[in-house]
């Protein structure tokens, strides 16, 4: 994360900007119990309160493979 700089946090997030290109990047704090996401987002003063929870879930679906019928 050499590229990455330390902006704030709160809410269970943390705020990076990139150094290069200036972007902003929201990291889960860290928990032994979840998965961490590393969101970019484009409005760094909402980064706390955006929902990545649906863009979390089809990551998730995605990777494990999609939904199946029960047979």
């Amino acid at each position: 994360m050499a590229a990455l700089e330390f902006v704030d946090q709160g809410n269970g997030y943390v705020l990076y900007s990139h150094k290069a290109d200036g972007g902003y990047w929201r990291l889960d704090a860290d928990d032994k119990y979840r998965q961490r996401f590393l969101i970019r987002t484009d409005e760094p003063s909402a980064w706390a309160t955006f929902d990545s929870r649906p863009l979390e879930m089809a990551l998730q679906l995605e990777a494990r493979g999609g939904l199946t019928e029960a047979a």
